[in-house]
């Protein structure tokens, strides 16, 4: 449903007053706040110079974005930039000030939630409370603009489906690997850059100090790259490319399982066996089973 400026069908509790044009959907307005996790209600809004929120605290948990403009945010008391990409949440007796700042207008979306669970997911997302600049932007925006459709166009399963939406969202939010803070947007970039790189050399049997060097950089920096964007060490990321890759050339039932090993970058077959069951719990041959 759609609403022009500031009128009397928006539920003044859960729509702020100033957006100069809002799409909303409504699912639970009284939830269980100690039951399942629930989508209360969200949308889009379109905010010009004039949009500003100032509330002492909410009743539930809130979940924003920034698609497109800018603005201010100030979180508890902490002042911070509003630009796109930008991911910020607050929950009860949270107080918060959102202001756009003048220019192009800032289109937002947000979702409120609750639950049992809900504390603990935001908190995955947001362990320091400050918001972030999400890397994957698009990505983002397409999962709102999902859960919105799936609020607006599904029946009985709206709700379910939109909870499943939103705890999607937060998983991938609370992968530093996917975000960082608004001002290191650009090394995130950078950082999904490389990993990219890794990935490569990864498939190609390089280990940490080798990939390193490949990259121009040495082992101790891109261990520190990996602690500020990533939760998993250089280490242990090539192994996993390594292992997936394997996986999937196991697929293969022309390949014998010492040449999966090879091309995975491993000349012992039996080493190769021992880190892929430290993997995936099976081994090569169990794992290829499982296909037929």
């Amino acid at each position: 449903m759609v609403f022009e400026g500031s009128t009397a069908q928006k539920d003044a509790e859960l729509i702020a007053d100033g957006a100069k044009r809002g799409d909303y959907y409504f699912l639970k307005l009284d939830p269980d706040p100690n039951g399942a996790l629930a989508v209360v209600c969200g949308g889009r809004e379109l905010c010009d110079e004039s949009y500003l929120i100032d509330r002492p605290g909410f009743r539930f948990h809130s979940l924003e974005f920034v698609a497109s403009g800018y603005g201010s945010l100030i979180l508890a008391g902490t002042r911070a930039a509003l630009v796109p990409g930008t991911v910020f949440c607050y929950g009860p007796g949270v107080a918060h000030r959102i202001e756009a700042s003048g220019g192009q207008p800032m289109v937002k979306y947000f979702v409120d939630f609750t639950g049992a669970n809900a504390s603990a997911l935001a908190q995955k997302a947001f362990s320091d409370g400050k918001p972030w600049a999400v890397s994957s932007a698009s990505w983002v925006q397409r999962l709102f603009e999902d859960m919105k459709a799936a609020a607006d166009g599904l029946g009985e399963a709206r709700d379910e489906v939109c909870g499943l939406i939103l705890r999607q969202i937060l998983a991938m939010l609370a992968d530093r690997s996917l975000s960082g803070a608004p001002e290191s947007l650009e090394g995130s970039l950078r950082f999904r850059t490389l990993k990219e790189r890794l990935r490569e050399l990864a498939l190609r049997g390089y280990d940490v100090d080798a990939a390193a060097r490949d990259c121009g950089i040495s082992t101790s920096y891109l261990s520190r790259l990996f602690r500020r964007y990533d939760r998993e060490s250089p280490k242990r990321y090539l192994l996993r490319c390594r292992m997936a890759f394997a996986a999937s050339l196991l697929l293969d039932q022309q390949l014998l399982v010492k040449e999966v090993a090879a091309l995975a970058g491993y000349e012992d077959q039996y080493h190769f066996s021992r880190r892929f069951k430290a993997a995936y719990g099976q081994s090569p041959e169990s794992f290829r089973r499982l296909r037929h």
